[in-house]
């Protein structure tokens, strides 16, 4: 299904981008996961025998340098998987200014960042990006509320 592919994966190294790559790599394509912890990715990519390209999705040299790379190591690019997220949990009293712009950083900007460096070799392949992301997403309030990292619809379609 997807062997002659090669898919990057951010947040790669754990949870959902991992099993992503495992299913990947199960269907035959190539793939480099990509996250900031060097150690954890390096142990992933080894277990699942993969490329492991450590980046900071709120930089965009660095995304762009790992897309430029992936290109260059494989000749091509397929699919992008903007899976990387963080969040935080508390009330809006709790989460701190500083934390909320973090996770906007990482969430939302991050996936804008690889779909911005990938869409030039996407395009010339008909590849695709893909976005994980919650089905619904928490509601911010007082009382209580959680504050989840994940994406909002506003970064679909």
């Amino acid at each position: 299904m997807l062997k002659d592919k090669v898919a990057i994966i951010t947040g790669g190294a754990t949870g959902i981008g991992k099993a992503i790559a495992s299913k990947y790599i199960d269907y035959g394509a190539e793939v480099v996961i990509a996250g900031r912890t060097e150690e954890t990715g390096r142990e992933t990519a080894e277990e699942l025998g993969c490329e492991f390209h450590q980046c900071d999705v709120t930089e965009y040299e660095q995304v762009e340098t790992l897309v430029n790379s992936t290109v260059d190591e494989y000749g091509q690019l397929d699919v992008i998987v903007n899976n990387a997220g963080i969040g935080q949990v508390g009330s809006i009293e709790e989460v701190s200014l500083e934390e909320w712009d973090t996770v906007i950083q990482v969430n939302l900007t991050g996936v804008m960042y690889g779909s911005r460096a990938a869409i030039p070799y996407l395009k010339d392949r008909e590849g695709c990006i893909i976005m994980t992301a919650r089905r619904k997403p928490a509601t911010l309030g007082a009382g209580g509320s959680r504050q989840h990292g994940h994406k909002p619809r506003s970064m679909t379609g």
